[in-house]
């Protein structure tokens, strides 16, 4: 008798421990319970001092219903978190196109400086030769170069001693702006038969860093060979636009 007794306190107790775990769930998630006056899922406990405890037919339906509910919370998290990833999607796409036609803009508007080559002015100077070939002005135009005498495996440096600063701006449309070049008696052409004799080059190498309208920074690498017979032309690949 003494051991029956026990049993039956022991399986109340454990009964009562699931109907609390499972009514507090139920209420933190407004999932709806039995009425407590149906004998169907409520029982009255006999050994312990409680409410109404659930009967097993009673704990089988609040799992039910807790387990349909964990599966309509996590469905409308997918859909939630699908939906998110679908407006960050169109969120990108559109910032995406937006930056695309903001460069296509710039691009299609930016100047584009280029030396033509280096020329010899009325009064017997060499001046550098820079047109615009965009659509726009450049500003804050700066031209850094050097001379150097070097056989045809010269590479140009990166950086450069003299500078130019061109205080007018370029415009667009092909406008073409001129500014001294120091060269000192290189060009002679005495002394480029004597070099040329020896297998060696005048090279006048730099670069033509400018701004445009949108106040991005670009510029112009370039590299310029003199020579007796051919004049001054571009020498190999060292002319380009960064």
């Amino acid at each position: 008798m003494r051991l029956h007794f026990e049993h039956a306190f022991l399986e109340e107790q454990i009964i009562e421990i699931i109907t609390t775990h499972l009514t507090n769930i139920c209420r933190k998630r407004i999932i709806p319970l039995p009425e407590f006056n149906s004998k169907e899922f409520w029982i009255e406990p006999s050994y312990i001092p409680k409410n109404k405890i659930l009967s097993n037919k009673g704990i089988a339906y609040l799992r039910t219903q807790i387990r349909k509910e964990n599966q309509t919370w996590l469905k409308q998290h997918i859909i939630s978190i699908l939906a998110l990833i679908i407006a960050g999607s169109s969120a990108f796409f559109s910032y995406s196109q937006s930056k695309l036609v903001e460069e296509s803009m710039k691009y299609t508007n930016r100047p584009y400086l280029v030396l033509n080559g280096i020329e010899k002015s009325t009064n017997h100077d060499y001046m550098f030769s820079i047109s615009n070939f965009g659509n726009t002005p450049s500003y804050f135009t700066k031209i850094h170069y050097d001379t150097f005498i070097r056989d045809s495996s010269f590479i140009p440096p990166d950086n450069f001693s003299m500078t130019n600063t061109l205080v007018p701006t370029i415009g667009g449309k092909k406008e073409r702006l001129f500014t001294p070049v120091k060269v000192n008696n290189l060009f002679n052409p005495d002394t480029l038969q004597i070099l040329e004799s020896n297998n060696k080059f005048v090279f006048v190498a730099g670069k033509i860093e400018y701004m445009d309208i949108f106040n991005d920074k670009h510029g112009y690498y370039f590299c310029h060979l003199k020579s007796t017979d051919k004049g001054s032309y571009k020498f190999k690949d060292y002319n380009y636009a960064y």
